[in-house]
């Protein structure tokens, strides 16, 4: 058996979130952090299904950091 479909589908790229265009959008606060390989340790919260998960993953990727889900 593979992956969850959730896992399956889910962006690989902040360009491919639908949503959080304040924090993601080229120039946004949290995408220059993303960008610019910042050392910040994150914490997402926040109700089931708004993409904390989906961007944890993007940045772990593409800072090459451990993402560790509670």
């Amino acid at each position: 058996m593979g992956r969850p479909l959730a896992d399956e589908i889910r962006p690989k790229t902040l360009d491919e979130v639908v949503g959080q265009r304040h924090l993601l959008a080229p120039g946004a606060l949290l995408r220059r952090l993303i960008e610019g390989g910042s050392d910040a340790n994150m914490v997402f919260y926040g109700p089931s299904g708004t993409g904390k998960t989906t961007i944890a993953n993007i940045i772990a990727a593409r800072t090459h950091k451990t993402l560790h889900r509670l």
